[in-house]
């Protein structure tokens, strides 16, 4: 059965472009015909050898007209019967021997095929009723004379089951065609019904995200003004309560100026982690780009928390690679990611140590990647609570009745900063046994004058 590709479907080709894919078989129709020619002059029967390259003539314009125009079935039909009937008077009139009569087995499949079942059915009934009008006027004897009967019944048996076996073929290959064109419209429907879907959802799903954009923007400036709001007033406490710690006081006085005091840097701390946070979801940082000393960085950072550390009589350890270049980057972005991770191990373990690393683990001409990491010896983080640490406020203990403190902002913003500087963040733990927690920025390189100056800026 012919087919063609048709939307990634294989569908049956349809009556229309038979007559280009038929090209071969009237070709080789057509040399038969010329080669009954060319035998009939050499045998000296000119006039039937003139007759046949007529049929030629006719099988040539037949195939071009129908090639055209497929559908004009009735000027086809002229065509065929032409040919037909010239043929039949060769062989009537004994003018076809041996291979020549393979002509009438080899026209009822090429009719069927080229015309369909319709079409080569009236085609054929045209033939036969017009086969016998001729038989009957040039009369039987003179027809007999020419054959034998024996041959005359084997030729038109197999004749018969010829045009049987083309009909019924034909007729089967149309059904499938129609079964075939239905699914083919049926899956189009379908395929139709379900780009339309999608284009629904993808509506519904922009509408969506873009509702999501802007209830987070409107957040982010909701916080921003209330931990502006928020800020004047705590500043005004703590600022009253360090007047007041200058005044005389008893002993008990004095603790609970203490403790408003902590309570106010604490709050204070929060409410510029918030802005902070909402700068960088809204993209409102600018990186500087100023000389960095990762040796230094670390120290500074390791200084600030040296107190908390002591207190809990925990080592604090900076162990930083040696960078044989000078680099350039935000400073105290760097330092902020690296307080948030240096923090959280040193409150959330109670023995040990905490060692703060810096590596290099890529570089080309213009940058380098540098890798920080801290290390801690404390109650580690299962596997499945690993993977929302980074989100924003989501701690690993999220439950009112939690035994460590916090926002649960730090772990988030150090990742946004990381990633904003060309890295980013996690973590590796094992419950019990400790974490460590790294983020990755990339720094540009600096020049020569920006390294020399850079080594210059540091302690005397």
């Amino acid at each position: 059965m012919h087919r063609a590709q048709e939307n990634g479907l294989t569908v049956v080709v349809p009556l229309a472009e038979r007559p280009r894919l038929a090209r071969p078989f009237v070709l080789i129709a057509l040399c038969l015909i010329l080669l009954f020619s060319t035998q009939s002059f050499a045998v000296g029967s000119p006039r039937h050898g003139t007759i046949l390259l007529v049929i030629a003539s006719l099988l040539v314009i037949d195939y071009i007209y129908l090639s055209r125009a497929p559908h004009a079935i009735g000027a086809v039909h002229v065509f065929n019967l032409a040919m037909a009937l010239l043929y039949l008077y060769l062989f009537i009139s004994g003018g076809l021997r041996n291979t020549g009569l393979l002509w009438f087995f080899v026209y009822p499949p090429l009719v069927f095929y080229v015309m369909g079942v319709q079409g080569a059915v009236v085609s054929l009934s045209i033939l036969a009723a017009a086969s016998g009008a001729y038989v009957w006027i040039v009369g039987a004897p003179a027809f007999l004379s020419h054959y034998p009967t024996e041959f005359l019944l084997r030729f038109s048996g197999s004749l018969f089951a010829v045009i049987l076996l083309s009909y019924f073929y034909e007729r089967s290959r149309e059904e499938q065609s129609a079964a075939l064109r239905g699914l083919v419209k049926e899956v189009s429907a379908h395929r139709n019904e379900l780009e339309t879907r999608v284009t629904e959802r993808t509506q519904e799903l922009v509408i969506a995200k873009n509702k999501a954009e802007a209830a987070s923007l409107a957040k982010s400036a909701f916080l921003a003004n209330m931990s502006h709001e928020m800020r004047t007033p705590i500043h005004q406490v703590s600022g009253m309560a360090q007047l007041i710690k200058r005044e005389p006081l008893t002993p008990k006085q004095a603790d609970w100026m203490d403790k408003l005091d902590v309570a106010c840097r604490r709050l204070t701390g929060i409410i510029n982690a918030i802005l902070e946070l909402t700068r960088i979801e809204s993209g409102q940082i600018m990186l500087a780009e100023e000389p960095v000393n990762i040796k230094e960085l670390l120290s500074e950072v390791s200084s600030v928390l040296h107190e908390q550390a002591a207190a809990k009589r925990l080592q604090l350890i900076t162990d930083a690679e040696t960078v044989p270049f000078g680099l350039l980057g935000d400073k105290e972005h760097i330092k902020q990611a690296l307080h948030n991770l240096v923090s959280n191990a040193v409150r959330f373990t109670e023995t040990g140590s905490v060692t703060i690393r810096s590596k290099i683990v890529e570089e080309d001409d213009q940058s380098a990647l540098i890798h920080f990491e801290v290390q801690d010896t404390g109650i580690g983080i299962a596997p499945e609570d690993q993977c929302r640490l980074f989100s924003i406020f989501e701690q690993v203990d999220n439950s009112s009745t939690r035994k460590y403190s916090g926002l649960g902002a730090g772990l988030a913003m150090t990742k946004k900063i990381a990633q904003i500087m060309g890295g980013d963040a996690g973590c590796d733990s094992r419950l019990g046994e400790g974490s460590t927690f790294w983020f990755a920025a990339r720094l540009k390189k600096a020049s020569l004058g920006d390294h020399l100056e850079s080594k210059g800026s540091g302690p005397k």
